[in-house]
């Protein structure tokens, strides 16, 4: 599967290609800026797994008062693990360890919830810590980076870093310290359950499933009616909302129809507009203050940039950043800085008018192959090259008459060129 340009509201600026290469625009959205865009590869697939979400349908408040009840216990469970482990102190121990302990000091005694019930909750919290942690080290890599110019010096700390072995060292230590913080649970509504743990079943022939999870006492399953007849597989979350029960699980991708649709060959680039969608979502509330918005620019550029990559390894396409600093600002398949007003790219040459995002996600699949701009090229420097090369352009141009254009750009060339493809 391949985006192009302003088709996909929510990319501020990538590039595809299926047996060839797509981008990514990392900076901010019509603005100079470093940045960054991805190469996508057909003709290869991994094994990516896709959630599902079944959802009850008439559950009794009995049983929901149920469910409930062991989702709170096992909050209790959740927010004993991050007390007790979710910062340095916890750093060295294993969720089976965990488990050991708290079973020979009777710990688990006090839960009121079941065995199996408790132990995956205790793994899932501590895949949770462990997710936080690695957020912690992206943070401290770009620290390290600021702080150190010496290659040596730097691939040590990194090394330290990706091995775990970080506490041994105090001037990473303290970096971690600041920046990961000790976390608190929040979770008092969702219950893991194993595959080995549930039944499924229906009632009728041809009819909606039903499904039987673990309760409180041993041998007393509740049972929830689905609105599916597709039976949920693997590890379920059942999650519990507003007096409904949504039964996440996850599935293999190379099972979807979606999956094994022929794929193309085509390059594609994608301008991801982060900034616009966040700027129309919040519009006519009251103003939010910079950290606020940087905030919510970062998540939603993770959110987006995640998706692509699950689409893209499903479809089998393999995704390459690229620099796409200033490609909202260069006439496409010209070479020439234009002006840009608003969401709109004007040629100096031969006043052509493009869509901003549209010439973004164009220059964007051609920077893929540039050799003079490479990922990690300074925006600075890019703005060098693209300005010799403007000026080399303009002094090849010949002198025209004013009924023929010097760049032959415009929006009238989209059209074209996705005629011809």
């Amino acid at each position: 599967m391949f985006f192009y340009g302003e088709s996909y509201v929510p990319w501020s600026g990538r590039c595809v290609l299926p047996p060839g290469i797509s981008a990514w625009k990392e900076g901010r959205s019509g603005l100079a800026g470093r940045g960054g865009g991805e190469v996508l590869r057909a003709d290869r697939r991994w094994r990516v797994k896709v959630t599902r979400i079944a959802y009850s349908r008439s559950l009794n408040d009995g049983k929901y008062g149920q469910l409930q009840e062991q989702a709170r216990r096992l909050g209790v469970v959740r927010s004993l693990v991050w007390r007790q482990f979710g910062s340095i102190q916890g750093l060295a121990w294993s969720d089976r360890q965990i488990r050991d302990v708290w079973i020979v000091d009777g710990t688990a005694q006090s839960f009121g919830v079941l065995a199996n019930a408790w132990k995956e909750t205790v793994r899932d919290a501590v895949a949770d810590i462990t997710a936080n942690r690695e957020a912690a080290k992206v943070k401290a890599r770009r620290a390290i980076n600021r702080r150190t110019n010496n290659d040596t010096e730097r691939k040590r700390l990194y090394t330290a870093l990706n091995r775990g072995t970080w506490d041994r060292d105090s001037y990473l230590t303290r970096l971690m310290r600041r920046h990961w913080r000790h976390g608190r649970n929040k979770t008092t509504n969702q219950i893991v359950v194993r595959a080995d743990q549930y039944k499924t079943f229906t009632v009728a022939e041809g009819g909606n499933l039903w499904l039987a999870v673990p309760g409180l006492e041993r041998r007393q399953l509740v049972r929830i009616p689905l609105n599916t007849t597709v039976a949920p597989t693997g590890t379920l979350r059942p999650i519990l909302r507003g007096n409904r029960v949504e039964v996440h699980y996850q599935i293999n991708a190379e099972t979807m129809k979606s999956s094994n649709r022929p794929v193309g060959n085509r390059t594609l680039g994608v301008d991801k507009g982060y900034t616009e969608v966040l700027t129309k979502t919040f519009a006519g509330r009251k103003k939010l203050g910079k950290n606020t918005n940087r905030r919510l620019a970062a998540w939603a550029k993770g959110v987006t940039a995640e998706a692509l990559q699950a689409v893209s390894d499903r479809r089998g396409s393999a995704v390459r950043l690229v620099n796409a600093a200033y490609t909202s600002q260069v006439v496409p398949f010209t070479n020439i800085l234009g002006v840009r007003k608003g969401d709109r790219l004007h040629c100096t040459e031969c006043r052509a008018v493009w869509q901003a995002d549209h010439a973004a996600a164009i220059n964007i699949r051609e920077r893929g192959g540039d050799p003079g701009i490479s990922l990690h090229t300074k925006h600075t420097l890019v703005k060098q090259i693209l300005q010799e090369r403007t000026d080399r352009q303009r002094t090849r141009l010949p002198v025209q008459d004013s009924s023929t254009s010097l760049c032959g750009c415009g929006e009238r060339n989209i059209r074209m060129l996705i005629s011809e493809q």
